[in-house]
């Protein structure tokens, strides 16, 4: 009788981690959020003495999704887009420099980490990239110039980390190379998939 109590109990305990382990197959994880780019800590003091020079960066917007093929793989889809600008004047005439890059990554990551609330991973990816370099002014002696400006060739590396609130939301953050050295902001898991 003890053994069948014993027997019941650890079933019953298994059933419960499998039930709380945060990434499982067929879950669908979508995210979105901020990055910090090594480009918005650029030191602008050079520049601060040039009369009228302002500048703006747009930190990294980025969008995610990931499909659990597996309790510890996931394969997905990275979006990230950035613009930066910056304007000046001299005592005659006027500049004005733009630049802007999406990328669009195929990614996997490998899930090590998987408790109840908290979802460890490693993931890479490389994929597409593009973005357009401007630079404008009204002085003749320059001339407009308007290019692609990057390598369009994409790549991620990165470790990452969820934890939720409850069941479906939560927030997210990643550590690595490819689309600024931190990315963060919110995770939404919707609760339309099957257990296994």
């Amino acid at each position: 009788m003890m053994k069948k109590i014993i027997g019941a109990g650890i079933c019953g305990l298994m059933a419960f981690c499998a039930q709380a382990q945060s990434f499982q197959k067929n879950d669908v994880i979508l995210s979105g959020g901020l990055g910090q780019s090594l480009f918005s800590l650029a030191d602008w003091d050079t520049y601060k003495n040039i009369p009228g020079f302002s500048s703006k960066f747009l930190q990294p917007i980025t969008f995610k999704g990931e499909f659990a093929i597996s309790d510890e793989i996931g394969i997905g889809l990275s979006t990230v887009y950035s613009a930066a600008s910056a304007r000046w004047t001299d005592s005659s005439f006027s500049y004005e420099s733009n630049y802007s890059k999406l990328s669009i990554t195929p990614r996997m990551n490998l899930h090590f980490l998987r408790k109840k609330v908290v979802d460890m991973y490693l993931g890479g990816g490389i994929g597409y990239k593009t973005g357009e370099y401007t630079y404008k002014t009204n002085n003749p002696r320059f001339k407009p110039v308007s290019s692609l400006g990057v390598i369009p060739v994409s790549l991620e590396a990165s470790l990452g980390i969820r934890a939720y609130i409850t069941p479906e939301f939560g927030g997210f953050a990643e550590f690595g190379i490819g689309h600024g050295f931190l990315q963060f902001g919110l995770a939404y898991k919707p609760m339309v998939h099957s257990r296994n």
